[in-house]
């Protein structure tokens, strides 16, 4: 058994060093070896196309004979028909009409004159479905953890 000797600070270093260095080696090895195969690959699809290209030079005709008989002219496609954009659907922003990244006081600000205006006891714009769309959006959005769940589902 070999006597015990004092650990040199610099001996764990460099066999630290030297592992990080091999899988940083391997590492290269592998992302080399990936490099070649897909230069590769390309290789050998330059080299398909230059044959046939050099096939169809030497024997003056397609190599492949072609879809449809000699003199028949290729069928006009089919205009596909207009579909007009999807609209996205309205989020609780666009019912308080307040930005996504709108402030807490913005948004309570922003409800606070929607309700105003549409609450349906307001004679002259009061609109009893619009206030109810107003408060739920309200509703999730002054809550900042059913916010941020919010934003999460709309993808904001």
């Amino acid at each position: 058994m070999p006597p015990n000797r004092p650990i040199n600070p610099l001996d764990h270093l460099f066999a630290s060093l030297q592992r990080g260095l091999d899988m940083f080696m391997d590492d290269l090895q592998n992302t080399a070896e990936d490099f070649l195969l897909s230069v590769n690959r390309q290789a050998v699809h330059n080299l398909r196309r230059q044959i046939h290209t050099a096939e169809q030079q030497r024997t003056g005709r397609p190599v492949r004979p072609p879809m449809r008989p000699p003199g028949q002219s290729a069928p006009s496609p089919t205009p596909k028909p207009y579909k007009p954009p999807k609209q996205r659907e309205k989020t609780a922003y666009d019912y308080l009409e307040v930005s996504v990244y709108a402030s807490q006081e913005t948004i309570s600000a922003a409800f606070q004159s929607l309700g105003r205006r549409f609450h349906p006891d307001n004679q002259a714009t009061g609109d009893a479905e619009r206030f109810k769309t107003i408060s739920a959006a309200y509703t999730i959005l002054k809550d900042p953890v059913r916010r941020k769940k919010y934003n999460r589902t709309i993808g904001a």
